[in-house]
């Protein structure tokens, strides 16, 4: 039979790496498992060392992992709009995007700039 210093732990883990501030993570699963707040934080420090550190550790894994996410959707998006633009299908919205996103930004305003110099 686990511990129930150990599901508490787990749960408590959960709660941190879903960005919930460590204190109130504390007291919310101490109270669930019949715990007080103290003696589980003793017991975290135990395993993990300091507890502050490793809280800031998973709240920020949270942000890497969306992060991560973010940039796989981007490039699954440059992929297939290549794809469309190699057999002529792309919209202009998707082309204009595109352009941004590899050139950048300012390529835009570039251009009109230029076309402001041309038309003189």
């Amino acid at each position: 039979m686990a511990d129930k210093f150990d599901v508490a732990l787990d749960e408590l883990r959960d709660a941190l790496t879903n960005g919930e501030p460590l204190k109130a993570a504390l007291k919310a699963v101490a109270a669930d498992h019949d715990l007080r707040p103290e003696a589980l934080r003793n017991r975290a420090t135990l395993r993990w060392g300091d507890v502050e550190r490793r809280a800031k550790e998973l709240a920020s894994s949270v942000g890497l992992a969306f992060e991560k996410k973010l940039a796989r959707d981007r490039l699954k998006k440059l992929r297939d709009i290549q794809i469309r633009m190699r057999r002529d299908d792309a919209s202009w919205e998707e082309i204009q995007w595109y352009k941004d996103y590899t050139i950048g930004s300012e390529w835009s305003e570039r251009s009109k700039d230029r076309n402001k110099i041309d038309k003189k």
